[in-house]
C-alpha cells in the first residue's frame, strides 16, 4: 500500500510509485519504438555493407587514376640521372630557341611523402621572344618539368636581350605503385615537343 501518513511508510511508497513510473516508461517505448525483426537488420546491415564496398571501389579507381596522371609528369632514376637528363632537355630547347644556358644549378631536393622535387635553378640569356618559348616548352603539357618561378630581367649592356632566371622543378618518386605506372620509355618528354 501506498501511504505517506508516516516516515516508515515514505520509502517504501516512494520506490512503489517509482517502479510503477519506470514500468510504464518501458511500456511506452515498447509500444512507440517496436524492436525490428531480424531480417530487416540483416537487409538493412547488408546494403550499407554493399553501399560501403561500392564507396571503396570508386575510391580505387579515383586513386589508381590519380596515380597514372601523376606518372606522365614523373622521371625515372636518380636524382643525378634526372638532372642530366634536365639538363640535356633545357640544352635542347634553348639551342632551338637560340638563346644561351648561362647556369644550370641543382637545389636541395624536397621529400614529399612519396614523391621527391628535384628543383633546379636555371639562367637563360636572349631575345624576349626566344626566352618565352623556352619557358612555354619547359611548362607546357607535354613536358616533365614544372615551371615554378620566373624573373626576367632587361639587359643594359646589349638592347633586346634579357637575362631570365627559372625555377623548375623535375619529380621522381619512391611509391611502388605510382613508379608501376610511368611510361617505360621514360619521360615523355625527351625531345622538347612545342605547342602549335
Amino acid at each position: 500500500m501506498i501511504s505517506f501518513k508516516t516516515k516508515e511508510d515514505m520509502l517504501p511508497s516512494v520506490l512503489i510509485i517509482l517502479s510503477i513510473i519506470v514500468v510504464v516508461g518501458v511500456l511506452g517505448y515498447s509500444v512507440l519504438f517496436p524492436v525490428s525483426d531480424a531480417k530487416t537488420v540483416v537487409r538493412s546491415a547488408s546494403q550499407q555493407q554493399d553501399a560501403l564496398m561500392k564507396q571503396i571501389e570508386a575510391e580505387k579507381r579515383a586513386a589508381d587514376g590519380a596515380r597514372a596522371s601523376i606518372a606522365t609528369r614523373l622521371w625515372k632514376g636518380d636524382a643525378n640521372h634526372v638532372g642530366a637528363d634536365v639538363l640535356a632537355l633545357v640544352t635542347s630547347s634553348t639551342s632551338t630557341n637560340q638563346v644561351k644556358l648561362s647556369a644550370f644549378r641543382p637545389q636541395k631536393q624536397v621529400d614529399l611523402s612519396g614523391i621527391i622535387e628535384l628543383p633546379y635553378s636555371i639562367t637563360l640569356v636572349g631575345a624576349y621572344k626566344g626566352v618565352r618559348t623556352v619557358m612555354r616548352d619547359l611548362d607546357s603539357k607535354h613536358s616533365n618539368v614544372v615551371l615554378r618561378s620566373v624573373q626576367v630581367n632587361s639587359s643594359e649592356e646589349v638592347a633586346g636581350t634579357v637575362t631570365a632566371t627559372l625555377g623548375i622543378s623535375a619529380y621522381i618518386t619512391a611509391d611502388p605503385l605510382i613508379a608501376a605506372n610511368i611510361p617505360k620509355g621514360g619521360p615523355n618528354n625527351a625531345a622538347v615537343h612545342k605547342e602549335k
